[in-house]
């Protein structure tokens, strides 16, 4: 299954895009709230979401990002076979 979510805000470089996945990445860009201020990422909700697919989809899963700068954003969540009960974590 494949999931497509798209916007039309301010988009990201190539640079930004090649580094989202990574934990605790504080470089994203501004991004403009429905009030008009400016507010900044801390790069942790993609990670997570990335993580959270592979836990339960499997490595084979996962997502990429298409952005382009004052045009948007495409995100594309691929979800391969059927969502499986995880190994419990050890403690």
């Amino acid at each position: 299954m494949e999931i497509i979510v798209e916007d039309d805000g301010i988009g990201m470089s190539e640079e930004v895009c090649a580094h989202l996945f990574e934990q605790h990445r504080r470089e994203e860009p501004e991004s403009i709230t429905a009030d008009g201020s400016i507010k900044r990422g801390c790069g942790l909700a993609l990670f997570n979401v990335l993580q959270r697919i592979h836990f339960f989809y499997g490595e084979d899963s996962g997502m990429r990002v298409k952005s382009q700068e004052g045009v948007g954003t495409q995100v594309i969540v691929e979800l391969n076979g059927e969502p499986h009960e995880p190994a419990p974590m050890k403690v």
